[in-house]
């Protein structure tokens, strides 16, 4: 299910999120083993500890740097284009919804969507999912397709 509600792009993302997270964690426990060696009465082996610990932050340096080259996209962020965009389908999806209300209504549905899943359920309904979200499905139905959740699965409209 996750394949399928993922581009390329973020499945890359995540990959190399979780590379970081591991590199960091070494140059965490690189750090730690510096100091406590450094107070141990060796200050050789923290010296060497210290010295490692650069080495692996110009590693996590360059290999950002090198990541960032080769995907170029994957440290775009939001420009000011997409977030204009935004705003249009918003207005244009919605059109009897005023454009904050439409933001906060679609940012409740996808934090409802994250975390409570309900999309996991044969029986969805758009009215079901109107009273979770407290909003009238005349409301909440152009919402929908502004949503990245929805692309695989099926929702009842009664």
């Amino acid at each position: 299910m996750l394949g399928q509600t993922r581009s390329e792009d973020d499945r890359i993302a995540l990959r190399w999120l979780s590379s970081i997270l591991v590199f960091q964690m070494i140059v965490l426990i690189a750090n730690v083993t510096s100091v406590a060696l450094s107070f141990s009465g060796r200050p050789v082996a923290g010296q060497f500890a210290e010295i490692s610990l650069f080495v692996f932050l110009v590693a996590l340096v360059t290999a950002i740097i090198l990541k960032g080259l080769a995907h170029p996209n994957l440290f775009a962020g939001i420009s000011e284009g997409d977030r204009l965009l935004a705003g249009a389908l918003i207005q244009d999806t919605a059109p009897g919804l005023p454009e904050a209300e439409a933001k906060m209504l679609l940012q409740r549905l996808q934090n409802y969507m994250g975390e409570e899943k309900p999309f996991l359920e044969p029986s969805l309904s758009i009215a079901a999912l109107s009273r979770k979200l407290a909003a009238s499905p005349r409301d909440v139905s152009p919402i929908i397709p502004l949503t990245n959740v929805f692309k695989s699965c099926t929702i009842s409209l009664h």
